[in-house]
């Protein structure tokens, strides 16, 4: 897995579906998320805070997830295709990886309706 500095953000096309990690200035494991539009969304992360809502247009639930503007330096994507296999991989890395900005108890809570 490629870690690219976010500037490279743009190398990302709007179509791009997959797993995005965010990371730290010294390269610390902050967020993992995942998308239907990784551009769109990683943006979300990194723009104005007031912006954040009304740039995120991949018709996805929105979620603040009170990442401090400057806080993310890098990012790494995983593409994948499959919304099950996405939704799982997403799932699997957090808890495995604990990236400090994931609220656990949210996602068990996500997942538990998603099962019902």
């Amino acid at each position: 897995m490629k870690i690219q500095k976010i500037q490279k953000i743009t190398d990302l096309k709007h179509n791009h579906k997959g797993v995005y990690l965010l990371f730290g200035e010294d390269r610390d494991l902050i967020y993992i998320g995942q998308s239907i539009n990784m551009r769109a969304r990683i943006n979300t992360h990194i723009s104005d805070k007031s912006k954040r809502q009304s740039e995120c247009n991949d018709n996805e639930n929105y979620y603040n997830t009170k990442i401090p503007r400057g806080k993310v330096f890098y990012y790494s994507v995983l593409f994948i295709e499959d919304d099950n296999l996405r939704n799982h991989i997403e799932i699997s890395l957090i808890f495995m990886l604990k990236p400090t900005l994931n609220d656990i108890v949210r996602i068990q809570e996500n997942k538990a309706k998603r099962l019902n």
